[in-house]
C-alpha cells in the first residue's frame, strides 16, 4: 500500500465505478492501470478523470522471476485540467505516492515460481515468455 505522511495532508482518490483497476498484457509488457473519477488534497480539488499506470516486464533469471519497471509511472488526466496548475501539481503528488506502490522491481525478492507449484511440477522450468494482444504465454520444459 501507500504510506500515508503528516506532511502530506488529507487527500483521496475515487475510483472509477466500472473496472477502476485493470491489468494489461501488451508488447511484452504487463501494465498496470488505475482509473479515477475525483482527486482531492487539501484545498485542491480535479472533478476529471485520471489514469495512473506503470508497466512491467517479466525478467527471468536463475530460475526466478521479477517484474521491473519500464520507464516512468504515467499519470494523465482528461480534457484540459492536465495542462493547469492544478493538474500539473496533482500529477506531480500522485507520481510520487504511487511511486511507493508501483516500485522500480514490483516484487520484494525475485519469485522462484517452481516453489509455489504442486511437487509433481516443480522440475518444470520456464523456457519462455510472451505478452502480446492480451495474452500472457509461458513455455515450460
Amino acid at each position: 500500500g501507500i504510506p500515508r505522511r503528516d506532511e502530506d495532508g488529507d487527500w483521496q482518490l475515487t475510483l472509477n465505478s466500472f473496472q477502476p483497476v485493470e491489468v494489461v498484457f501488451d508488447d511484452n509488457l504487463i501494465k498496470f492501470r488505475i482509473k479515477t473519477l475525483k482527486i482531492e488534497r487539501e484545498d485542491q480539488a480535479l472533478d476529471n478523470p485520471a489514469t495512473i499506470e506503470a508497466a512491467y516486464k517479466l525478467v527471468q533469471a536463475d530460475g526466478a522471476i521479477q517484474l521491473e519497471r519500464q520507464g516512468e509511472i504515467n499519470v494523465e488526466f482528461t480534457g484540459r485540467a492536465q495542462r493547469g496548475v492544478r493538474g500539473v501539481t496533482l500529477r506531480t503528488f500522485l507520481k510520487n505516492k504511487f511511486e511507493q506502490l508501483f516500485r522500480p522491481q514490483l516484487f520484494d525478492t525475485p519469485v522462484r515460481w517452481s516453489e509455489r507449484l504442486p511437487e509433481q511440477f516443480q522440475n518444470l522450468q520456464l523456457c519462455s515468455v510472451a505478452i502480446d494482444d492480451g495474452w500472457l504465454q509461458l513455455q515450460l520444459r
